[in-house]
């Protein structure tokens, strides 16, 4: 069963069976603040010629699936949503046929996986790719997610498939952490784990996320300067971190980190810390930097 919550404008065929809902040809649109739901068993097929621009929320429920053909996925900037029906653990499943394959071993049931199509951003403006998704569960759970995210060519963002890895973050904004990343190319996938639902999940140029192309590869760098949860630390070629020590503005240490000659870019957890200015000193005062906590 196909339910509408408020009107929107239909400017195509669409046709139902029992099991099917076919969008023939033509374009449907999705308005900001309604509702389509597919109850039941359906498949929803986007058929060749067809388009659908979602600017409200699309919800699979626990039963229908999403057929849509390479080149067109789903545009717009609202959400696709399918729940998980089993209290089970999932192994390799999609849920409503979304893009984004699972394996956890949560299995207390009623985990929804939301799929968005605005490219999130990373701390320094640099864009992801057009999808991210957002898992989530109706209950605390320690388990880990190991998924495949699953994109289209017309959804990069002018990034190149051997440049992206999946990021995880807490919200839809971030902070962003980036996860090791197994591309398949010809399939279009990237494989990664990520930490226990709630968490976002989406792809960037790994490079521009951490600020790589920014900075000069023979001296030290840090960004952001202005810290929130995590601050990179670049390391020049040919050098090694082995300490950071954070320091206030009276001296006193407020944290201290311990590497094993990390290379190339390292991040580190910035702990909670009041307002005002801070030193990050590295290896021993080889080279220090001040940070600002807003």
């Amino acid at each position: 069963m196909l339910r509408w919550l408020r009107a929107l404008p239909l400017l195509c065929p669409v046709f139902a069976s029992a099991q099917n809902l076919a969008l023939s040809n033509g374009s449907l649109l999705v308005s900001a603040g309604t509702t389509l739901s597919v109850d039941g068993a359906l498949t929803f097929l986007i058929a060749p010629g067809a388009g659908v621009v979602n600017h409200g929320r699309i919800d699979l429920g626990t039963q229908a699936n999403l057929v849509e053909q390479p080149g067109a996925p789903i545009t717009g900037d609202g959400i696709e949503e399918a729940t998980w029906p089993v209290a089970a653990p999932l192994n390799s499943e999609e849920p409503g046929s979304l893009g984004l394959t699972l394996t956890t071993a949560y299995a207390d049931g009623g985990l929804r996986v939301e799929r968005g199509h605005v490219p999130r951003t990373a701390w320094n403006g640099m864009e992801g790719i057009g999808r991210w998704y957002r898992v989530s569960v109706p209950s605390t759970t320690m388990a880990t997610l190991d998924a495949v995210l699953h994109f289209d060519a017309t959804e990069l963002n002018a990034i190149m498939p051997s440049a992206l890895a999946v990021f995880s973050g807490p919200t839809a904004t971030g902070a962003w952490a980036a996860t090791t990343t197994l591309l398949d190319a010809p399939a279009q996938t990237l494989s990664a784990s990520a930490p226990a639902p709630d968490v976002f999940i989406t792809a960037f140029d790994l490079d521009a996320a951490n600020g790589l192309t920014f900075g000069e590869p023979d001296s030290w760098s840090c960004w952001p300067r202005i810290i929130e949860e995590v601050c990179w630390i670049g390391i020049p070629q040919g050098a090694a971190l082995r300490d950071a020590v954070l320091f206030d503005v009276s001296g006193r240490v407020v944290e201290q980190f311990a590497f094993t000659e990390a290379i190339g870019v390292k991040s580190i957890t910035i702990p909670a810390l009041r307002s005002g200015a801070y030193v990050l000193r590295l290896n021993g005062g080889e080279r220090s930097f001040t940070l600002i906590k807003p």
